[in-house]
C-alpha cells in the first residue's frame, strides 16, 4: 500500500472510530466534566474540529520545502495516539465548550471538515509531499505525515474521551 492510501485508511479508521464513540452520547453526557481541569466529551470533539480545520488551512497554503526534513517519522499515527506523554494545547486550538451544543451539531462539522481534508489531499494536483510545515512535538512534516498525524491525534482524543466516559459520577 502507498503512503498516501495507507493514510487515507487510518483517516477513515478513525473517522469510524470517533462516530462510534459520540453515537450514544447523550446532552448530559456531552458536556460533563469530572473536574475543572478534564475536557468533557464535548470539549474532546470540538478540539478534533479546531485542529484538523487548522491543519488542513495550514496545510494548503505551505509552501514547498525540503522533503529531507521530515525523513524518519514513519511511526506517527502510534506516537501520536499514545496518551501517556501529554501535550498541552496551544490557547487557540482549546475548546471552549460552546461551539457545538450536541453531537449532532458536531459531527455534521466533523463529515464537512473530514471530507475537505480527504478532497484536497486525494486530488491529483495537491503533491502532498512538497506540502511541509512544522509540528511542535514532531517538527517537520510532509502533508501524508500530517494525515496521519491527524489520525492518530482522532484516536488520541477518543482515548480521552473513554477515560471521561470511565470516570465516577460519569452521568448514565
Amino acid at each position: 500500500m502507498n503512503p498516501l492510501d495507507e493514510a487515507v485508511a487510518q483517516l477513515a479508521q478513525s473517522d469510524a472510530a470517533f462516530r462510534e464513540a459520540i453515537a450514544p452520547v447523550s446532552p448530559a453526557q456531552w458536556t460533563w466534566k469530572p473536574d475543572i481541569e478534564t475536557w468533557s466529551i464535548g470539549e474532546c470533539a470540538e478540539h478534533l474540529v479546531i485542529v484538523e480545520q487548522g491543519i488542513l488551512h495550514r496545510l494548503r497554503s505551505a509552501p514547498p520545502d525540503a522533503f529531507e526534513k521530515t525523513v524518519g517519522k514513519e511511526r506517527l499515527p502510534e506516537m501520536v495516539a499514545n496518551r501517556t506523554v501529554k501535550f498541552p494545547a496551544p490557547a487557540r486550538l482549546q475548546p471552549g465548550g460552546r461551539r457545538f451544543a450536541t453531537p449532532d451539531e458536531c459531527l455534521a462539522q466533523w463529515t464537512a471538515t473530514r471530507a475537505a481534508t480527504l478532497a484536497w489531499a486525494q486530488h491529483p494536483d495537491t503533491q502532498l509531499h512538497r506540502h511541509v510545515m512544522p509540528h511542535p512535538a514532531f517538527g517537520e512534516l510532509h502533508g501524508v505525515q500530517w494525515l496521519q498525524m491527524m489520525a492518530g491525534h482522532t484516536l488520541r482524543h477518543i482515548s480521552q474521551m473513554h477515560e471521561v466516559m470511565a470516570r465516577e459520577g460519569y452521568p448514565g
